[in-house]
């Protein structure tokens, strides 16, 4: 399941090639981080102004229609946009990254003893208490094989669950794991009251199927395209939700989202590749921002036998690439050049650490000379690359035109292994589809404000992302270590270790760490700019603007 959620994910998101799918980056916010802005990092504010009072029906806009609202396969931006505004994770991710209580508030009895205690009053939408017993089975759901769950290894550290309480759980770990913390913020930590679901079987979260949860929007009508999200009028406290109703519309056309938006007819989308950006910017009835991400974009290398299997062919076409051209070309200037591949609105803890080591780093810079030596020291003049693309798709096409330009001006030969933009996924979940492949351009993410999240997905044997089974003993050591590590600090110089030695060594390519953007109707706010609303439930606040 790891991989096919990736290549929903990557393949998805760029078959839409609009609305959808690659994350935006910068920065954060977090109460760590230095008062005065560093040149080199981003600071972009990873909210809207808060609302001033409610609002009607809001029709948002994915790229295409949700569906799944199974947490469990919840496998692309569709499905986590509608999920995150209508479930609730055990923890909670803030818009600037960092970590607070969700449904319940997290305590270390020591390193591999937590206990949860859930929040006084937390109801599910049939109006049912919140219990320790429907923590569990949601969090052992991803445990269970047959469920075929994404998040399978990322809860595979939890040894058992013991219901002290009705609202208290403890969890017994294998070994210490302080990233866990993000996992039980993310959609694989969300909640569903067991009585309603156990069940259901694949009918969860399926049209027709149900789902119960606690969020401040309730499921209505569902009819396959149009998926209808109501006020939880019984929500609790000073969150309770500000729009009457959500519409989640599908609008795989940019022009047509373009023009929605314009109108009206379309209150907002998360949107971070739309060529029409500058017109919805120039436009008065619409307001786009830009905010924090957790997403990088670059070239997977897809197998360990072709030209870049070498570290110095890697080296070559990192150094040739025109990292300044292609971020105006592909994202229309909404990215910042990789000094490392994790984007800085990854930082969601240790943030000093990390833009210390980000400031310490070279900016890239194109060295067509140097790529070229490198070139000839591997014996690799004159090699084919093969690379995968679809010219159904003009974000993948413009990315694997940028990466030929740079191979071939550095003496190597270039193959575009063309497919339709559909198949253009399988090549993510396909090994055969792969086959003869160099190289996949794509765009992925952690699961959390965690740099060590993602590179734990690309360089670990394992990882959902190791196509070519790339190995590095001190990344690994350093990993593993990370994650055992309770100091933020600590752990933050771990994961910033493992940066340096990522872009020595390039298991990827880095090509651009893009910005989020957000487009929304001049009448409402309240919403996160930041790439948060994949986890966390960012509609709470949307209503009337001042």
């Amino acid at each position: 399941m790891r991989l096919s959620r990736l290549a929903s994910v990557i393949g998805s998101a760029m078959v839409a090639a609009l609305i959808a799918g690659c994350g935006r980056s910068v920065d954060t916010a977090s109460p760590s981080r230095s008062t005065e802005p560093l040149p080199s990092v981003e600071h972009l504010d990873p909210m809207t102004p808060a609302a001033s009072g409610d609002t009607g029906t809001v029709t948002w806009a994915l790229y295409r229609p949700v569906q799944t609202l199974d947490p469990a396969h919840a496998l692309d931006y569709p499905e986590g946009t509608a999920i995150s505004a209508l479930c609730e994770s055990v923890l909670r991710q803030k818009p600037d990254g960092s970590i607070g209580p969700g449904l319940a508030t997290l305590t270390y009895e020591d390193p591999t003893t937590l206990v949860l205690k859930i929040r006084p009053g937390a109801t599910f939408w049939d109006g049912r208490p919140v219990t320790a017993e429907d923590v569990a089975w949601s969090l052992e759901r991803n445990l269970d094989p047959a469920v075929g769950s994404f998040f399978l290894a990322f809860f595979e550290v939890i040894g058992s669950m013991t219901q002290s309480s009705r609202a208290t759980l403890k969890i017994e770990l294998k070994h210490p794991d302080y990233e866990l913390e993000g996992e039980l913020a993310s959609t694989g930590a969300v909640v569903m009251e067991k009585a309603y679901s156990a069940g259901l079987g694949r009918s969860l979260g399926a049209p027709g199927g149900g789902l119960m949860c606690s969020g401040a929007y309730k499921l209505g009508a569902w009819n396959g395209e149009v998926l209808e999200l109501v006020r939880n009028e019984s929500y609790r406290g000073d969150e309770k939700a500000k729009a009457k109703e959500i519409d989640f519309r599908g609008v795989p056309d940019e022009a047509t989202l373009a023009a929605a938006l314009r109108t009206g007819e379309i209150s907002g989308t998360y949107a971070p590749q739309l060529s029409t950006l500058d017109q919805l910017r120039a436009d008065s009835s619409v307001r786009v921002y830009e905010g924090p991400s957790y997403a990088s974009a670059g070239l997977l290398v897809a197998s360990p036998d072709g030209p870049l299997g070498s570290v110095k062919v890697r080296r070559a076409l990192f150094l040739a690439f025109d990292h300044g051209s292609y971020i105006e070309a592909g994202f229309h200037g909404a990215a910042i050049a990789p000094r490392t591949f994790a984007n800085p609105g990854t930082w969601g803890y240790g943030r000093k650490v990390f833009e210390a080591d980000w400031n310490r780093l070279p900016e890239p810079e194109q060295d067509v000379a140097a790529a070229k030596r490198l070139i000839e020291e591997a014996g690799a003049v004159g090699q084919t690359l093969t690379i995968g693309t679809s010219n159904e798709v003009g974000v993948i096409m413009t990315a694997a035109n940028a990466i030929r330009a740079a191979a071939e001006s550095i003496g190597l030969k270039v193959r575009l292994r063309n497919v339709s933009a559909p198949r253009y996924i399988s090549f993510f979940s396909d090994p055969q589809a792969r086959e003869g492949l160099d190289g996949l351009y794509s765009v992925t993410y952690p699961n959390s404000a965690d740099p060590a999240n993602l590179y734990r997905m690309i360089v670990l044997p394992d990882g959902p992302t190791n196509f070519d089974g790339f190995s590095d003993p001190q990344m690994q050591k350093d990993l593993e270590k990370a994650q055992r590590t309770a100091d933020p600090d600590a752990r933050a110089e771990l994961a910033a270790a493992v940066g340096d030695r990522f872009m020595e060594l390039l298991p990827w390519i880095p090509m651009a760490l893009p910005r989020q953007q957000l487009v929304l109707n001049k009448d409402l706010t309240g919403v996160p700019t930041s790439f948060v609303y994949m986890f966390a439930p960012w509609a709470n606040g949307l209503g009337a603007a001042g």
